[in-house]
């Protein structure tokens, strides 16, 4: 017997939103969590990729003659890849300019030349299943006031590892 034409279009869609969002293709059901976060700067971990990502740190431009930060900052976007080798090491893989900042960069996440370290007011870690072959967020973990300190530096890479959290 067959179900009624309307009760068929109902089924279809659920069906079709429901393996959209297991296949992650609709942006408008993205979690809060993740649109506010990045929204700020703070950082991301994503476990599927091992990556953490700052949307944006603010980082004082170094003076030319002196090789001192100076008064002008600039905005960033970074990754960084956690490494296999010892735990809470990260090599800095992506750095992108966003531009200029101006005003205060409290609540920001920043970069220090002084303490060579990398200071967000928030990193969250995403708990991630399998369902249906697909990695789904299920619950956010966050950590406050999380410091990277830059370990290693060098022409091909630039090392940093995780100094200090607050859950």
């Amino acid at each position: 017997m067959r179900q009624p034409k309307q009760k068929r279009g109902l089924m279809r869609r659920a069906t079709i939103t429901l393996a959209a969002i297991a296949a992650g293709s609709l942006p408008m059901l993205t979690p809060q969590w993740m649109t506010s976060v990045a929204a700020y700067g703070y950082g991301v971990y994503d476990v599927g990729t091992k990556t953490l990502t700052f949307s944006e740190i603010i980082v004082p431009f170094l003076d030319y003659l002196t090789g001192l930060p100076s008064n002008e900052k600039g905005n960033f976007r970074a990754s960084l890849v956690s490494q296999d080798v010892g735990v809470g090491n990260f090599e800095l893989t992506e750095l992108d300019y966003n531009g200029s900042f101006t005003g205060d960069s409290t609540g920001y996440t920043t970069y220090s030349y002084d303490t060579k370290k990398i200071h967000s007011p928030k990193v969250t870690v995403s708990d991630q299943v399998r369902v249906m072959g697909k990695l789904v967020t299920v619950t956010p973990v966050e950590f406050n006031d999380v410091e990277l300190i830059q370990v290693e530096a060098g022409d091909d890479k630039v090392i940093f590892q995780v100094d200090t959290y607050d859950e």
